[in-house]
């Protein structure tokens, strides 16, 4: 359904808490609520009934009249793993897997640069469901554009913020859908004839890629597949529809891609697929044990740590934000999204000097800087014209 509290209903959601370190679930409901009618009585039943069964969670008292549960074994703040599983494709949930410390190529928050270069062992790929060019278009994402931007559109738009919407018409049409939209929403279309228009800027003649990624139930699809023409275009504008010729299609994202640009996400695919190891989703066997990172506070938004034998990754609980940045000395690195909710960080354990900082706080503080002096500026300026205007009069 549309419920955010739908997660609920398997067991394993305890895992994510736990790795968010959310120590105690708390079933507060609203206390000013006087009586509620049947139906949010219905909904509240159902969700204290689903809580009172998971057998991961243990009731505590502490003498209010409200339920409270303790989760055990929640993780610290700040943990180090020795990989990461590189998933190219849906998400490993439910599954046994579904906490192995993973990345997710087309999430829309990973930069698949950012691991060019880490450590052949630091990370582990894993196409699920898809194939090497969908790594190859993840290194694309600059020229993507969602349906939303489409010049024309008789299909049906979600955006990013609709997901659960988006997931609940698809379900109550048959398809279960568990990919990544690459944060750009989708469409979908249930009637022949239907077209979405898409308009793109060509900013040089030469060789381009037109690719849009759909998926066609009809044709057994059951994940999002790159459909790519290759086109010869002059320096102006071009225009491409997608038109809906079955019972139902869903559409991601279309690009206008140089062809040079193509070739060489190709190439670094390849490279990828080389440097790191390739695992089968099902048979993924990848060692789940942590270690608990001690952080020394310096500052706001500042720590320093070292870096525990043996581990490649520093993983913090924190939403992911990409101005978490892992400091070496002076060098600054990007992170990644780990699990697609928190900040990770590529280390070695032979590195010193090493911290985490938040450098949207150094931004924020230059934008009252600059602000202040253009003030002061402006304040010079001003009384300079007042006091010439009064030397002429």
């Amino acid at each position: 359904s549309e419920d955010v509290f739908n997660f609920l209903n398997n067991e394993n959601f305890i895992d994510r808490f736990r790795m968010l370190g959310i120590k105690y679930l708390i079933l507060s409901d609203n206390p000013r609520e006087i009586s509620k009618n049947s139906d949010d009585q219905k909904d509240w039943n159902t969700i204290t009934e689903l809580i009172d069964k998971n057998k991961f969670l243990a009731k505590v008292n502490w003498g209010t009249k409200i339920p409270i549960y303790k989760i055990s074994d929640t993780y610290p703040k700040f943990f180090a793993v020795k990989q990461l599983v590189g998933v190219i494709g849906s998400q490993l949930f439910p599954s046994a897997n579904s906490l192995v410390p993973s990345i997710y190529f087309e999430d829309g928050k990973l930069d698949p640069r950012n691991l060019e270069g880490l450590d052949s062992n630091s990370v582990n790929l894993v196409f699920n469901g898809t194939h090497k060019n969908d790594l190859a278009m993840s290194f694309l994402q600059k020229f993507f554009i969602g349906p939303s931007e489409a010049s024309k559109k008789e299909w049906a738009i979600y955006s990013k913020d609709q997901y659960l919407k988006y997931k609940y018409e698809l379900l109550i049409r048959g398809v279960k859908f568990t990919d990544f939209d690459y944060g750009k929403g989708i469409a979908f279309s249930t009637q022949k004839g239907e077209k979405i228009e898409y308009k793109f800027k060509v900013p040089q003649a030469g060789k381009y890629i037109f690719a849009y990624r759909i998926m066609v139930p009809s044709n057994n699809q059951t994940n999002f597949k790159w459909e790519t023409k290759s086109l010869q275009l002059a320096k102006g504008s071009y225009s491409d529809v997608i038109e809906n010729n079955s019972d139902l299609q869903i559409l991601n994202v279309a690009a206008l891609i140089p062809e040079k640009d193509f070739i060489e996400a190709s190439a670094k695919a390849e490279i990828f697929t080389k440097h790191f190891t390739v695992m089968d989703p099902e048979i993924l066997n990848v060692e789940n044990n942590y270690e608990e990172v001690e952080m020394q506070k310096w500052g706001t938004l500042k720590y320093k740590f070292s870096v525990p034998e043996g581990f490649k990754w520093i993983i913090f609980s924190d939403n992911y934000h990409p101005l978490w940045k892992l400091r070496k000395g002076r060098e600054y690195f990007n992170s990644v999204p780990v699990y697609s909710m928190v900040n990770g960080f590529y280390v070695d354990d032979k590195w010193n000097d090493l911290g985490i900082e938040f450098k949207g706080q150094e931004n924020f503080r230059w934008g009252i800087y600059w602000s202040a002096i253009s003030v002061l500026m402006l304040s010079i300026i001003c009384l300079w014209f007042s006091s010439k205007n009064r030397k002429e009069v």
